[in-house]
């Protein structure tokens, strides 16, 4: 089982992330969820997930910015957002 993490700012996309992973995911079990990075810091911390589903685009900090918390990073990311002008950067992260 993958243990992930859902990091969103909107409620109603944290739910539809987490039905659809329900539904369609069968490995891959939420455990968690952060409406921000701070939050999400605390919860891979606490947590210590396989996945992290992170969006981008939040208010007072990027989802990018979630690395400048870690020195190393013990878990997948797979990059959430709406703006396709994202999409360079998320690869080379």
């Amino acid at each position: 089982m993958i243990r992930s993490l859902i990091v969103d700012d909107e409620q109603d996309n944290r739910l539809t992330m987490n039905a659809l992973l329900t539904r369609y995911c069968k490995g891959v079990e939420v455990i968690g969820e952060a409406g921000t990075v701070k939050e999400a810091v605390t919860k891979i911390n606490e947590l210590k997930p396989d996945l992290v589903f992170l969006d981008i685009e939040m208010p007072f900090e990027n989802g990018f910015q979630l690395f400048k918390y870690f020195t190393d990073i013990h878990f997948e990311v797979i990059f959430t957002t709406a703006y396709d002008e994202y999409a360079v950067k998320a690869f080379r992260y």
